[in-house]
């Protein structure tokens, strides 16, 4: 038989959450937070996809033949950490500017604007694009 081997990688956006693992459209697992799975398929042509609450990853084409083992590695979307990064320094700065420095609560919003525009669009119309699966 042939195997499927998927690396998740570990992140702090998804951390509690696990991934479903679809082969040809049928589920036949979950892959948590840094975790290593192996998945028996058969031999031939397959689609790989994963999936995290609304979000989605590409499917993925393999061809397989018997005793074929395909690596393929799991993340969130490209710039997860930097935008908790960010989205952190930035409310800490927008407090600061609000709170201790009594300026306008719009500034704040303003500063804040970019960070949320990208959340809403991985929520909505780049939820597709939300996890990245790739072959190794």
């Amino acid at each position: 038989m042939a195997t499927i081997i998927i690396k998740r990688t570990s992140e702090y956006a998804n951390y509690f959450r696990d991934c479903q693992i679809f082969i040809d459209g049928n589920k036949i697992g979950n892959i948590s937070n840094g975790q290593t799975k192996e998945f028996k398929t058969t031999s031939g042509q397959h689609t790989v996809q994963a999936k995290i609450d609304w979000g989605t990853s590409q499917k993925i084409l393999l061809t397989l033949n018997d005793d074929d083992n395909k690596e393929l590695t799991l993340s969130g979307f490209k710039y997860s950490k930097q935008i908790m990064y960010i989205g952190l320094i930035i409310t800490i700065i927008t407090y600061i500017l609000i709170y201790a420095l009594h300026i306008d609560m719009l500034y704040g919003i303003l500063l804040l604007s970019p960070v949320f525009f990208i959340i809403f669009y991985y929520a909505t119309i780049g939820r597709k694009k939300y996890l990245t699966l790739m072959e190794l």
